[in-house]
């Protein structure tokens, strides 16, 4: 099976990751958030 558009399966997986993860546990927890104000 040849992919004709990487990009656009790589962003489906990613979204299907996305949501796998967000109902296995609170994407908040799952994915900390970046404070940049943390950094000074």
């Amino acid at each position: 099976m040849r992919s004709a558009s990487p990009i656009f399966f790589n962003s489906m997986q990613l979204k299907n990751l996305i949501l796998y993860l967000n109902l296995k546990a609170p994407i908040s927890i799952s994915i900390p958030p970046f404070d940049c104000t943390d950094a000074g």
